[in-house]
């Protein structure tokens, strides 16, 4: 339960006041959404800034939950040379910086546990929480594109038995 709390307090919290041009630029935080839904905030840098940041975090978690429509979600944290890397099912989603735990005023291996369980905390609120459309319009999707081979291979089908008749009637008249 504490961990839940920090964890919340760690993504919510700015460390020391971001200035009015960061807080304007998304530099110093943003959240990050799905759905219309605010999952949880990551910090940014003048070198990447966090409107830029959350992006492919924001893909990657909407990529996992499709993926699976299992409950839980397996965290993985892997050193890397630039930092941590955060994995969620086996897919990278996010990197815990070596510069995060300047900005964040925490010990990186505190700021790692941190960022991991708001990922996991992030993905298994829009699993259970995310719109039925989503799997309606999936299914849609796949019968359209099993509608379309069908008439493919009926086309094809009809070519292959047709199609040298056709051919050598167009043939014979010339």
């Amino acid at each position: 339960m504490i961990l839940l709390a920090a964890s919340a307090w760690a993504q919510n919290t700015p460390s020391g006041t971001p200035t009015t041009e960061e807080t304007q630029s998304g530099t110093f935080r943003a959240p990050i959404n799905v759905d219309g839904d605010t999952l949880h905030h990551l910090r940014g840098s003048s070198a990447l800034p966090a409107t830029e940041r959350v992006v492919p975090v924001q893909n990657k978690i909407i990529e996992i939950v499709e993926a699976s429509i299992a409950e839980q979600v397996s965290i993985t944290l892997e050193d890397s040379e630039i930092g941590i890397r955060i994995f969620a099912d086996g897919t990278r989603v996010s990197v815990v910086t070596d510069v995060d735990p300047d900005l964040d005023q925490m010990d990186l291996n505190v700021l790692r546990v941190l960022h991991g369980d708001a990922t996991k905390q992030s993905i298994e609120s829009y699993r259970t929480n995310r719109p039925e459309q989503v799997g309606v319009s999936g299914a849609i999707e796949a019968a359209a594109w099993t509608i379309g081979f069908a008439l493919f291979i009926m086309v094809t089908n009809w070519l292959h038995r047709n199609g040298v008749a056709v051919f050598m009637k167009m043939m014979c008249r010339l």
